[in-house]
């Protein structure tokens, strides 16, 4: 199985979306936004899953649950919201090496 770590990447986003609920489009934006932020310093895999989930988890942790947010989309405030959350922990990281 191919892994994230073989992009050169330095750190995994993995956007969960429900397909049986049509949120393709909605994790397709997601993923793009943050393509756009980080580019080849971040490496994005779309996981299809079911139950309604919308997910958005970043090196092993839930930085955004659409249930958890009551059932909410993220709008593009908190699409940038997150972006600066993550922006923060990837320099962290990179100043650690």
């Amino acid at each position: 199985m191919i892994d994230w770590r073989d992009s050169g990447a330095s750190s995994h986003l993995e956007v969960r979306y429900c397909l049986p609920c049509g949120y393709v489009p909605m994790a397709g934006w997601i993923a793009t936004e943050f393509w756009s932020e980080f580019k080849s310093d971040l490496a994005i895999t779309l996981v299809p899953v079911k139950d309604g989930r919308l997910e958005i988890v970043f090196d092993g942790e839930t930085i955004f649950d659409k249930k958890g947010e009551g059932n909410l989309y993220p709008g593009l405030d908190k699409i940038r919201e997150l972006k600066a959350a993550v922006r923060e922990k990837i320099q962290s990281v990179t100043s650690l090496n």
